[in-house]
């Protein structure tokens, strides 16, 4: 949801929304609006957190953050949406990739993060972009 329907929802709502689930990656990271739904104690949870027909996997933060810790660069989106406080969504029907996805005990640096961070924008549209369909305010 946007601010604007969040927003609105807290206003009458008797139980506020605990989740909130957004499309995040790095190049459409949505910081606004998940950072305002962690100050109002809404978990973000992350949909396309691998950037699903972006080129997300093969940015050079990502190529080069995972071949500095030996990890997968899927494991490297991953962790940046854990590191952001954000809760990350994956499928797969590969036991080893599944295997795989759950080993995220390593740190992005800051200076990694930073990089991640700063590739928003380097894709025109979102992997879902419902905001004709609603006729309403989705993504502010």
């Amino acid at each position: 949801w946007s601010y604007l329907l969040l927003a609105d929802c807290l206003n009458y709502c008797e139980i506020p929304p605990a989740v909130n689930q957004l499309e995040i990656h790095p190049t459409y990271n949505n910081e606004q609006v998940a950072q305002w739904c962690l100050t109002e104690g809404i978990v973000v949870m992350g949909y396309s957190t691998l950037g699903a027909g972006k080129p997300d996997m093969s940015l050079p933060a990502v190529e080069e953050a995972a071949k500095r810790l030996n990890v997968t660069p899927a494991q490297i989106l991953m962790k940046w949406s854990l590191q952001k406080g954000y809760v990350p969504l994956t499928k797969s029907v590969n036991k080893e990739r599944i295997a795989q996805n759950l080993k995220l005990d390593f740190e992005l640096s800051k200076e990694e993060m930073e990089a991640l961070n700063n590739v928003d924008g380097g894709v025109p549209m979102k992997v879902c972009d419902h905001s004709k369909q609603f006729g309403l305010p989705l993504y502010w």
